[in-house]
């Protein structure tokens, strides 16, 4: 009798087990296929991004402006990256219209952040406001640039392909923040 009660536990929890899985698993029950997609990115570095401050120099308190210029092609390679870009040299120089920038400043303990939109020529200056708890010393930024070619929600907007181009500038101009 003990052996057949302790089958019967047994079936239980396995059967528990089981329920759990399945009804736990998006798109299981449902059957539905857009429930089991996810985005798949698709990153090409092809910008070049450059950078200088209006004002090498900004109180604190101030707005220090980062003069940004995009162009298409980056000098790496646009696909392969492998923690180590390779250089490819740059086919062709072209403004690059539309790309959202982000853009950060690391200036001691403090990290402030700015953005910007380049236009036409492929150019931005990205404002930064230097807060008043920012202790003086020099200021190194960074700016990251990414637009997207594939429509927004392509092909659906729960399974989408990004198709993106992007650039990074990992140490800009240094910047001296005065009292």
């Amino acid at each position: 009798m003990r052996r057949g009660a302790n089958n019967s536990s047994m079936r239980i929890v396995a059967i528990t087990v089981v329920l759990a899985f399945v009804l736990g698993t998006p798109g299981a029950v449902s059957g539905s296929e857009e429930a089991r997609c996810a985005d798949v990115r698709v990153p090409l570095r092809m910008f070049k991004i450059e950078a200088k401050w209006q004002d090498p120099s900004v109180s604190v308190g101030d707005v220090a402006k980062l003069e940004i210029a995009v162009s298409r092609t980056a000098e790496e390679d646009p696909v392969t990256d492998d923690g180590e870009p390779y250089p490819t040299g740059r086919p062709m120089n072209e403004p690059a219209e539309g790309v959202e920038l982000g853009i950060y400043l690391i200036v001691g303990d403090y990290f402030l952040t700015g953005a910007g939109l380049s236009d036409a020529s492929g150019k931005a200056v990205a404002k930064i406001r230097i807060e008043p708890y920012v202790e003086p010393g020099r200021g190194v930024p960074g700016v990251y640039g990414e637009k997207l070619i594939t429509p927004e929600n392509f092909p659906s907007p729960s399974c989408r392909v990004l198709v993106f181009e992007w650039g990074y500038l990992p140490q800009g101009p240094k910047l001296t923040v005065t009292r």
